[in-house]
């Protein structure tokens, strides 16, 4: 079971924004109490190089990655940590589900192929699985140790995509457990 108190660290990776992105996350650190936060600016272009810049700082022993267009459930960060201590992954992918469009209504199912989202739903119980989606996943110290960082050829800003892909590979060429946990969602942003 989850300890009822986590400590953890957060770091915000901007990566050369250019709208009001800094202002915000200014306030932001202003107003974080229940972690320690910390925006760090990355002016190498690419989602794998602001991921990596996370990951040379990050000090914990579970290392979680989100993008910036999800919102995350409120249980989010404690159902990935519990995710460790029921099974014997070393790696978990979160489920990634539709949000809601700027206009706060749900998804339209007929319309998901329009959104361009990945949805990560494998049902209600954990598994093990192949490869990792990086929009809602988390990893053990070790891995990141032994695998290092992402591929930054690869990814949104650079090649567009695959650095999840490219990564998961090494992971398991590695010798680690990939898995899937239904109970760490996170909700994508709607914008077809």
């Amino acid at each position: 079971m989850c300890p009822s108190s986590i400590t953890a660290e957060l770091f915000i990776v901007d990566n050369g924004s250019t709208d009001n992105t800094a202002s915000v996350l200014t306030q932001a650190t202003k107003e974080c109490t229940t972690f320690s936060l910390r925006v760090i600016q990355e002016h190498r272009q690419g989602k794998s190089s602001a991921v990596n810049r996370g990951l040379s700082l990050a000090q914990g022993k579970i290392i979680l990655v989100v993008d910036d267009d999800v919102v995350v459930h409120r249980q989010w960060l404690i159902k990935h940590v519990e995710s460790y201590s029921v099974s014997s992954f070393d790696a978990v992918q979160g489920r990634v589900l539709p949000g809601v469009d700027s206009d706060g209504k749900p998804a339209d199912p007929n319309r998901l192929r329009e959104y361009n989202i990945p949805i990560i739903d494998y049902g209600e119980e954990m598994r093990e699985i192949r490869g990792l989606t990086g929009t809602n996943i988390s990893f053990k110290r070790e891995v990141f140790e032994k695998v290092g960082g992402f591929d930054t050829r690869l990814g949104p800003g650079a090649a567009g995509f695959s650095e999840d892909t490219e990564y998961s590979i090494r992971i398991s060429k590695a010798g680690f457990k990939i898995g899937y946990t239904p109970h760490a969602v996170a909700y994508h942003e709607l914008s077809p």
